[in-house]
């Protein structure tokens, strides 16, 4: 298992979980969301593998803002 590895498109150096996860949406990415691998394996880029994250509701749950 990958865990520290990603894939990364060499012409801007984005992710390439960043990119799946906006063609999954259909849009861009905001400033404060992240892609995380459900296995933890960050190679593996399979949509049913792949968690969106929001660093503005988790800072809040947990009490932070």
């Amino acid at each position: 298992m990958n865990k520290g590895l990603h894939a990364v498109r060499e012409e801007d150096g984005k992710l390439m979980e960043d990119l799946i996860m906006e063609l999954i949406l259909g849009r861009p990415l905001r400033p404060f969301e992240y892609v995380e691998h459900i296995n933890g394996d960050t190679l593996d880029n399979r949509e049913e593998n792949l968690y969106l994250r929001d660093m503005v509701s988790e800072s809040w749950l947990n009490g932070d803002g």
